[in-house]
């Protein structure tokens, strides 16, 4: 009997152990994948989150009119707007002025006009906004303030005028030093994200000459069908609304040939949407030259 009992004990010893080390085995191995895991369902869950919830905000009777960003020229008297919408509207204006005075709403009208140019972006964007449009402001005065807003008009007669924004042109000034905020590697997920917000509002813009996002958007522009990279481009309209928003391609932005980065960013610049594209930028001011260079993006990017 006393066998029986000590083999007993020992079978048990040795399943226990056995379970202890699988145990064991299993955590080592969710400890080694736990990263890659943490990203796979974080994407897995944010595309969840967005794609139906963003999207139904996009349909809702609020403003047509996404995406609004500022961006210098190859001209230091021009700027260009850019922004996105659910549908192509037959008429699309930038008014513009730099005698209207943004706190007070005084009864002057915004004088300027510029004409917006919207095509329809279908690449790789299932279920995110397919018509992107740009303006070029020119005959811009250095270090001047200007007030702006987008007049849209559509087929149906509906016309839809946007809330007006403001942005500052660099100046000419012998003391005038250019402060960039330089970033990358930001997500729609991280927490830097609403602090770098709330510290423009409070600021208003006068802190940075322009803002340097070197890669990595959204994480990432073409998941959830396009809808990340909508959300992204929702959340950083307040600041990117008023500060130049310069943008140089990640890794991250690499997906089908650039196409998301292509048509949300680079025809910002005076240069043929359907031509071919090189990756490359550069903005000369009275003060410095700003080079933007992806040193992997070694071939022509060609929009088919």
């Amino acid at each position: 009997m006393a066998y029986v009992h000590q083999s007993r004990e020992l079978i048990s010893r040795s399943l226990y152990i056995k379970c202890l080390a699988v145990v064991m085995i299993v955590i080592i191995l969710l400890w080694a994948f736990s990263m890659p895991i943490y990203h796979v369902l974080t994407k897995m869950l944010h595309s969840v989150t967005y794609t139906d919830q963003y999207r139904g905000q996009y349909h809702s009777k609020g403003s047509p009119v996404h995406h609004i960003h500022v961006s210098l020229c190859d001209k230091d008297s021009e700027m260009s707007i850019m922004w996105s919408c659910l549908s192509q509207p037959k008429e699309s204006l930038v008014q513009y002025d730099s005698s209207y005075d943004y706190w007070h709403h005084n009864d002057k009208t915004l004088a300027k006009k510029s004409v917006g140019k919207c095509v329809n972006f279908k690449e790789y964007s299932p279920k995110g906004l397919k018509t992107v449009c740009k303006a070029i402001l020119s005959e811009l005065m250095p270090g001047h303030s200007y007030s702006y807003n987008i007049h849209l008009k559509f087929d149906n007669g509906h016309s839809v005028d946007t809330s007006i924004y403001k942005f500052t042109t660099l100046s000419h000034s012998q003391n005038f030093k250019p402060n960039l905020l330089v970033y990358g590697d930001l997500g729609t997920m991280s927490k830097s994200i609403h602090s770098l917000i709330k510290e423009s509002k409070a600021m208003f813009g006068i802190k940075y000459s322009a803002i340097l996002h070197i890669g990595d958007i959204a994480y990432d522009m073409y998941a959830g069908g396009g809808t990340i990279g909508d959300e992204f481009m929702r959340m950083i309209q307040p600041i990117a609304s008023r500060i130049p928003y310069m943008t140089v391609p990640g890794d991250h932005e690499r997906f089908q040939n650039f196409a998301q980065y292509r048509w949300q960013f680079y025809i910002q610049f005076n240069v043929c949407m359907y031509c071919t594209y090189v990756l490359v930028y550069s903005v000369k001011t009275q003060k410095c030259l700003l080079l933007n260079l992806a040193t992997f993006t070694h071939k022509v990017i060609t929009h088919k």
